[in-house]
């Protein structure tokens, strides 16, 4: 009898130590501004959002893949065709025992961490793979160092500075940045139109713009680094 009961206590120890694992004391939110049938995908599993909004709890800390897709009906009545249309895909670290909300709008995926204290921590890009740490400080709303990592990354995976400023500006929609990490991203390019165009589009999203002009050094050309003290003026 007693053996009997080891067992049974046994089993029932692994079974809390397997629920303790698979669930977690984080939580995600996705919310849509926009009217219409969405389906929101997270790790590959699909769910309807209800209303445009999804909410998932006791999720273990760890990067989430999220695609958001639009259902659209083309014509009238029940036989017209429906269009599946993505609006979004990317990934977001979930840290331990937080949770992580995002909203798409027209200007992209924004995501930031339920806090009570202070200005939203943003940030949407990250990778896979443990990135090195970031050799320049940051300020405490900029994008994580991870997935600013993780930006340089896929920027350096492209020779195509087009292709390179198309990664950055979509990081920039949904993240602040400093003044070093503006530049950082500004060496990634071979020409100066690049660096002028980053630069200029990341200023409204910049944590420390009193520091804006140390970015005129990052040009080849004196007239763009002129170019780029008219248009924050």
């Amino acid at each position: 009898m007693k053996k009997m009961l080891s067992m049974i206590a046994m089993l029932l120890a692994v079974v809390a130590t397997a629920s303790a694992s698979h669930f977690g004391s984080s939580a995600l939110e996705i919310s849509v501004a926009e009217f219409g049938r969405f389906t929101i995908e997270v790790n590959g599993q699909a769910y309807p959002a209800t209303n445009g909004t999804l909410q998932l709890d006791q999720l273990p800390s760890g990067n989430y893949n999220v695609r958001v897709v639009k259902h659209e009906q083309r014509g009238r009545g029940h036989g017209a065709p429906v269009q599946h249309r993505v609006m979004y895909q990317g990934n977001v670290f979930v840290p331990h025992h937080t949770r992580m909300q995002g909203r798409l709008d027209r200007y992209g995926m924004r995501f930031q961490q339920a806090s009570g204290h202070g200005r939203p921590v943003l940030g949407v890009v990250s990778s896979h793979h443990a990135p090195s740490p970031v050799p320049y400080h940051v300020g405490p709303n900029c994008m994580f160092p991870s997935a600013f990592n993780g930006l340089m990354q896929s920027m350096r995976s492209t020779p195509f500075d087009r292709t390179k400023l198309e990664i950055a500006k979509s990081a920039v929609l949904a993240n602040y940045m400093s003044t070093q990490q503006i530049a950082a991203m500004m060496r990634e390019f071979t020409f100066d139109r690049y660096k002028l165009d980053i630069a200029k589009f990341a200023f409204q999203s910049c944590a420390d713009p009193e520091n804006y002009f140390l970015l005129t050094k990052e040009f080849t050309f004196d007239s763009n680094a002129r170019e780029l003290m008219r248009y924050i003026r």
